[in-house]
């Protein structure tokens, strides 16, 4: 309602968010079900749904994570229509940029006049700075552990600062106290600083004030209590020993010395892209303006502090991937939204800082743009291949198949590879969830296997033979000097066979075993793909030999 409340009065405000609303919802309708989604979506069991749906929540406590309302929201959401899934996501997005927007305001008590350009500048940030765009927001789950957390916390933060609570109504006290609790059960890198940040509120209100604040008491206790709830689940001790036994047993003191000393802080930070160029920008910008605001630096540098904390929680976890980075990025936009509309509420002042802003913010623009069409094309790709992937298993259940292969994602070029793109993990009841019950294996496949021109291609026939009908070398769509080499078999080609593939350049040369059982069909196309990385890139190849290892007599040779 406050997010509606606020934005209905406002033409402008209402264009952005309407158009920022079907630029987001494009990618989430295109990106279908990957990795966790099959898994987190199926609710099995002998009994009712209900039943079932408590007993793998009640086992995923205790056995693999606290996050209970991550497991809760993912798995509920997955049982609605897709287009209402990317509805879901794409409005959270939204909600949570806002509330990025909102808090500055309420605090510094600047009113709407600069909403518009604030909030399209925190998007733009928030795609091209984010460190794992694709997974915490496009992802169903990937966006239940880190978009929908993340919208909490924010959530918390507006309503603590609000005078939400100053009406003792007790439905607006147990609507506080639930999203102060959800605040707390966020993750576990986020959740300790939300709630020391609670504490510390309490205390400043206290001593400063002379006054003790009902909304920050309350928040405090349940954010507590959701923190508990959290790190204390016997799941994480359970996952830690299977996962990290050696980990798990070394002592506290060896734990922070580890991630300080081996460059594991240096990489909790270097993926946030252009952020603190940002900030170093518009700190910039603030200092050349005539005015200044103590407030404002203040509240960036509690919010900046509390973002490096929060990445310093990695230093107690023995892995830290990309996407649970976002935590700390969410608090670090916060930061940077304070210190943003300080300067846009000031920039009149100097002529110089107009021009520049103007030139950072078309650029920005530009940038986005190239990144969203790559996106975009990526996730339709991805939609593509699951069709195929799917379809695929679809017939080997028609078939009674025991045994089905499936080509691997191949992930279309995005603007940043490491930050942008979504989950490729093989969900092992990927099978089960599409109605195959029997073994699933995802083969490598290293080319877009959905272009069927490339699968139609010659580029090299193998005449004369029982097994293989021609050999294609592609780009790799991610690195150019990238090759992938894909060896097409004929369709009655022999199971349990072994082959030894040599690729033979002017400076060496590659092998390669191709067992019968790699063997991936897409549209009547059997073939098998071998990543050359970047062998040939000033290698020029001679030709390629395949023999029977049961047979060496049974030799192919193709000359280049």
């Amino acid at each position: 309602m406050i997010f509606v409340k606020s934005i209905k009065d406002n033409k402008k405000i209402t264009g952005l968010i309407s158009f920022l609303f079907v630029i987001l919802l494009v990618p989430n309708l295109l990106l279908p079900f990957i990795s966790d989604d099959v898994s987190f979506g199926m609710i099995t069991g002998a009994h009712g749904f209900i039943h079932n749906f408590l007993s793998i929540t009640y086992h995923f406590y205790f056995d693999w994570s606290g996050r209970l309302l991550t497991d809760f929201s993912s798995r509920i959401i997955l049982q609605l229509p897709t287009f209402v899934i990317a509805l879901i996501k794409t409005v959270s997005l939204l909600i949570v940029l806002y509330l990025i927007v909102r808090l500055p305001q309420k605090l510094l008590k600047f009113d709407n006049s600069k909403f518009v350009i604030s909030y399209l500048l925190i998007f733009l940030t928030y795609w091209l700075c984010n460190p794992n765009l694709g997974q915490t927001t496009f992802w169903l789950v990937g966006a239940s552990n880190y978009l929908f957390t993340n919208l909490w916390i924010l959530l918390y933060l507006n309503v603590a600062f609000s005078n939400y609570l100053n009406v003792r109504k007790t439905f607006r006290i147990l609507i506080f106290i639930f999203i102060a609790f959800a605040a707390g059960l966020s993750n576990e890198n986020t959740a300790p600083i939300i709630v020391a940040f609670g504490l510390g509120m309490f205390i400043y209100k206290w001593l400063v004030e002379h006054k003790i604040s009902f909304n920050w008491l309350i928040g405090f206790f349940f954010s507590l209590l959701g923190a508990i709830v959290l790190l204390a689940a016997p799941g994480n001790q359970v996952r830690q020993q299977a996962g990290s036994p050696i980990f798990a047993q070394e002592p506290m003191w060896l734990k922070i010395h580890d991630f300080f000393i081996n460059g594991s802080v240096f990489y909790t930070f270097s993926n946030y892209s252009i952020l603190f160029p940002l900030f170093i920008l518009v700190l910039i910008g603030i200092f050349y303006i005539k005015s200044s605001s103590t407030q404002a630096i203040n509240w960036m540098i509690i919010f900046f502090l509390m973002a490096i904390c929060s990445n310093f929680m990695f230093a107690f976890s023995p892995e830290i991937p990309l996407r649970a980075l976002n935590g700390a990025f969410i608090l670090f936009l916060v930061s940077f939204s304070f210190i943003l509309q300080f300067l846009l509420n000031n920039v009149s002042e100097s002529k110089m800082i107009r021009n520049i802003s103007a030139v950072l913010f078309i650029s920005l623009i530009f940038v986005f743009l190239f990144s969203y069409v790559l996106e975009v094309n990526s996730f339709n790709l991805a939609r593509k291949e699951s069709t195929i992937r799917v379809n695929t298993l679809k017939r080997a259940s028609a078939q009674k198949a025991n045994y089905v292969n499936i080509p691997s994602w191949y992930i279309g070029r995005v603007m940043r590879p490491h930050n942008d793109s979504y989950d490729k993990y093989f969900n092992v009841k990927l099978g089960e969830h599409y109605g195959f019950m029997g073994q699933v294996k995802e083969q490598d496949t290293h080319f877009n296997y959905t272009d069927k021109s490339l699968l139609q291609e010659v580029q090299k026939a193998i005449k004369n033979n029982d097994s293989f009908e021609k050999i294609n070398i592609y780009n790799n769509n991610e690195n150019l000097n990238k090759k992938t080499m894909v060896v097409f078999l004929k369709k009655d080609t022999l199971l349990n066979r072994k082959y030894d593939v040599k690729l033979n350049t002017e400076r060496g040369s590659m092998n390669f075993l191709l067992n019968s059982d790699q063997i991936v069909s897409v549209d009547g196309f059997n073939f098998v793909s071998f990543d050359l990385g970047t062998y040939l890139y000033k290698n020029k190849i001679t030709n390629v030999e395949i023999k029977d290892s049961n047979n060496t007599s049974n030799l192919y040779s193709v000359n280049y």
